[in-house]
C-alpha cells in the first residue's frame, strides 16, 4: 500500500511517432493535472526515426526540468518502444505509478492524481485501464475483451490471417470493409456497462497505468514483445500467470484519436491494410507460443 505523501510519484511514458502536435497535446494535458510539478517525470520515447518531429519536441519544452525526449534506435514499435520508456522510468524514477501512454492520449481530469490514489487503495491493482473515449465517436473502447483469446482462436486468426496475406490483391476491396471496423475499434462492441468497474479483463494498450506491484516484479511492461497487436492479451496473460489484478475503472478517463500512427505511416489504404494482416497475424503467433509455453510447465 502506498504511503501518504503530499504528491504521488508518477511517471509519463509517451510513445510519439511524427506527429508533434498531438505529442504535445497529450503533455499539456498533463501539465493542466493538478499537482504536476517536478516530481512528476514526462518520458517521451521518439519513435520516428528518420524525422525531426522528435527535436521539435525536445526545443519546445527544454525549459521543463521534468519532460525528456528520449531516443530509440529505431522504428522499435509499439511494445519495445513502450519498454524503453518504462525500463528507463525504472531505473531513474522509481514511481509510485508508470502511466503509458499513445501520443494521441488526452488526460481529461485535472484531479488525476487524486482519482488514481484513490483507486489504488480500493483495488491495489497491478494494471489500470482508464476509460478512454474515441474521439470522433464517443464510444468507450476500453476493455477489447472479455477473456482471453483461446489456442485455437488464436491458431484460426493466425491461419485466416495467411490466407488474407497470399490472396491479397483480390481480397483487398473486401478486406477494406471488415477491418475497418474490427481494428479502427470505435467503442462500445462489449455486452458491458462502461460505468462500472470491472476486473481481470483485456485493457486496451493505447493508456495503461502501472503501479509498483507490477513494475516490482516485471522488468517490461510487455513481454514478450510484438511489433503492433496482441500486446493486450500477452499483458492480460501474464497478470492472470502471475496472480497480479487488472482493473477497468471509469473514473479515470481520456480522449483518444484512434490509430493515428498507423494513418500517418500508411497513407494509402492498401499498405495499411495489409500492414494491419501482417502484424496482426505476428503478433498473435508470439501470444500463441506465449500460452503453449505457459501450458507446457
Amino acid at each position: 500500500m502506498i504511503g501518504r505523501k503530499e504528491t504521488l510519484s508518477i511517471c509519463f511514458v509517451i510513445l510519439h511517432y511524427k506527429k508533434t502536435e498531438e505529442t504535445a497535446r497529450c503533455i499539456e494535458s498533463i501539465l493542466k493535472m493538478q499537482g504536476s510539478n517536478n516530481r512528476w517525470q514526462i518520458l517521451v520515447v521518439d519513435n520516428s526515426i528518420g524525422d525531426s518531429s522528435g527535436q521539435i519536441i525536445k526545443e519546445r519544452y527544454r525549459h521543463y526540468e521534468n519532460i525528456y525526449v528520449i531516443p530509440s534506435e529505431e522504428n522499435a514499435g509499439f511494445s519495445r518502444g513502450n519498454n524503453i520508456g518504462y525500463q528507463y522510468g525504472v531505473k531513474h524514477f522509481c514511481p509510485d505509478f508508470m502511466v503509458v501512454v499513445n501520443n494521441d492520449i488526452e488526460f481529461l481530469q485535472e484531479d488525476f492524481e487524486e482519482r488514481l490514489e484513490k483507486l489504488y487503495r480500493q483495488t491495489e491493482f497491478a494494471v489500470l485501464g482508464p476509460d478512454v473515449i474515441h474521439g470522433a465517436t464517443g464510444g468507450h473502447q476500453s476493455p477489447i475483451d472479455l477473456r482471453l483469446r483461446t489456442e485455437e482462436e488464436a491458431e484460426a486468426t493466425i491461419r485466416k490471417n495467411r490466407i488474407a496475406l497470399k490472396l491479397f490483391a483480390f481480397l483487398a476491396p473486401v478486406l477494406s470493409l471488415i477491418l475497418d471496423n474490427m481494428y479502427e475499434n470505435k467503442g462500445n462492441r462489449l455486452p458491458v456497462s462502461y460505468e462500472e468497474r470491472h476486473q481481470q479483463v483485456v485493457l486496451l494498450g493505447a493508456c495503461l497505468i502501472f503501479s509498483r506491484k507490477f513494475m516490482d516484479c516485471c522488468q517490461k511492461a510487455f513481454d514478450p514483445e510484438t511489433a503492433f497487436f496482441y500486446e493486450e492479451y500477452i499483458l492480460a496473460c501474464r497478470c492472470q500467470r502471475m496472480g497480479m489484478k487488472m482493473i477497468y475503472d471509469p473514473s479515470i478517463r481520456v480522449l483518444h484519436e484512434s490509430g493515428a500512427a498507423i494513418r500517418q505511416s500508411y497513407s494509402e489504404r492498401r499498405g495499411r491494410l495489409k500492414f494491419i494482416l501482417c502484424n496482426t497475424m505476428k503478433g498473435c503467433q508470439v501470444y500463441l507460443a506465449y500460452r503453449k509455453g505457459l501450458n507446457r510447465k
